[in-house]
């Protein structure tokens, strides 16, 4: 899967992608591993939680050296772009707690 990913990286992005490579690829694979999982399962949505606050810190870590290169295009159309990632975050939230009251009987953590 990986090998098949381009990425557009040039002199003045790269910045943004001085993140642990090692992450960035367990956060794909993670994604890649769980897509073929029941949707249905409340565990599929308990480990999807788990991956995306596991993709929230790369992406905070990216974004903090991207910053350090403002005026490439690319970082501005990630900054008009960015809050498309908590456009259903309310959603998941609430199927987080529904799958742990379904598992536990609590709501989470």
């Amino acid at each position: 899967m990986l090998r098949n990913t381009k990425c557009n990286i040039n002199a003045t992005n790269q910045a943004a992608f001085q993140i642990a490579p090692e992450r960035a690829a367990a956060l794909l694979l993670a994604l890649r591993a769980l897509a073929a999982e029941d949707p249905s399962r409340p565990q599929t949505h308990i480990a999807l939680a788990g991956i995306l606050e596991t993709a929230a810190s790369v992406v905070a870590e990216a974004e903090s050296n991207w910053n350090a290169s403002p005026g490439d295009a690319a970082h501005a159309r990630w900054l008009r772009d960015r809050e498309l990632l908590n456009v259903a975050s309310s959603a998941r939230t609430k199927r987080t707690e529904s799958a742990w009251r379904s598992l536990t009987g609590t709501s989470g953590n």
